[in-house]
């Protein structure tokens, strides 16, 4: 008996011991690519990846250091295909050895350095009567492979070369991390930061576009970067479970998007339904239906519909019903800054539907 709990204790500590040493070496592995430190020849990192061997990408780590990573910053108060207004956007540059440099930038800062005339959707131009097509609505395709190969080549003709991935995520996803991570207190704003006010606060100074004022929005998230950005560098072990579980949720949800330039990685991205594509999650046998909203009315009206859809199915034939009922609660027509950014709500809807369905009748309103 004694034998037996001798060995039943060394095979309890043993495994103790294998899951330790590789939560610790994941842990060193995410911080040595942050802090630009890592070596596929370390030995946490062989660790790693003997620990996580078969998980995705953990094989292509040395294929995705190196090059550039666009994370859009949508604001989903604002509708668009991809989840939200692109206001801003933070570049992550790698190498080898893991991130050299994150910064946030203004949207309109590349965006206005576009050379030449790009003739526009024609909603877009139906709504802002501009006549061109820029970065600011360039994710207009609901496929996201391909609004953000758009995303990518303007980013690339105003100045940010080598783009490898285009990720998209709302400003829901940084609340979130907000609330991981604990308040900010910006000192040079005076201002502290939590997960129930920072909607109100970037949007605050992102209508304040003075040039040199530091109460600008590429400032006010570029401030707020740097502190997520430390506080990720020195995360503890529960806070790092917690931000990998936030992460997987929100790709699941389909709340963060990706594309990647490098086919394989970018089919491995697909196959897990990450890459926000028409096909995602669809058969090819089955129905399919996917509602697509684009808030042309340049505010904030999205905070404050409700939306009601209903799809009935013919008891006795297969004719197919689909109703969709907005409810506009926004206060006023219009913005009324610094706190309001709602109003009425310019809403391009598109319906997509499986291609062999005939459409009987549309109606808008009754008519």
């Amino acid at each position: 008996m004694k034998r037996w709990l001798i060995l039943a204790g060394i095979t309890i500590l043993a495994v103790a011991g294998v899951g330790g040493g590789c939560s610790y070496s994941a842990l060193d592995t995410g911080r040595r690519i942050i802090n630009n430190q890592y070596s596929n020849s370390n030995l946490t990192a062989k660790s790693f990846k003997w620990c996580t061997n078969g998980l995705p990408f953990v094989d292509r780590i040395e294929k995705l250091l190196g090059g550039k990573y666009i994370i859009l910053l949508q604001n989903n108060t604002e509708l668009r295909p991809s989840g939200g207004f692109m206001g801003s956007y933070a570049a992550i540059s790698t190498d080898k050895t893991g991130i050299k440099r994150i910064y946030v930038q203004d949207i309109y800062e590349p965006d206005g350095k576009l050379p030449g005339h790009v003739e526009p959707p024609y909603p877009i131009q139906e709504a802002f009567g501009q006549g061109w097509w820029k970065l600011r609505d360039a994710n207009w395709d609901p496929d996201f492979a391909s609004a953000a190969g758009a995303v990518r080549w303007f980013m690339e003709q105003g100045g940010e070369n080598n783009i490898n991935g285009v990720i998209a995520v709302n400003l829901g996803l940084v609340n979130q991390l907000i609330e991981i991570f604990g308040p900010i207190n910006l000192v040079t704003y005076d201002e502290v930061i939590t997960d129930k006010n920072f909607y109100n606060l970037a949007q605050k100074y992102a209508e304040t576009r003075i040039e040199g004022n530091r109460t600008d929005k590429r400032g006010f998230l570029a401030a707020v970067g740097v502190v997520l950005e430390e506080r990720i560098k020195s995360l503890e072990v529960i806070k790092s479970i917690k931000l990998i579980k936030l992460i997987f949720q929100e790709l699941r949800k389909g709340e963060i998007l990706v594309w990647m330039r490098d086919p394989e990685i970018q089919k491995e991205i697909e196959f897990r339904g990450w890459g926000g594509r028409l096909t995602d999650g669809w058969n090819g046998d089955s129905d399919y239906l996917y509602i697509v909203e684009s808030n042309l009315g340049a505010n904030k009206a999205n905070c404050c519909l409700d939306r009601d859809l209903r799809f009935e199915i013919g008891k006795e034939s297969n004719k197919q019903k689909i109703a969709i009922n907005w409810v506009n609660n926004n206060e006023f027509e219009n913005p009324k800054p610094p706190t309001f950014w709602g109003g009425n709500y310019i809403n391009y809807m598109r319906v997509i539907i499986a291609k062999d369905k005939n459409i009987v009748s549309v109606s808008v309103s009754g008519s």
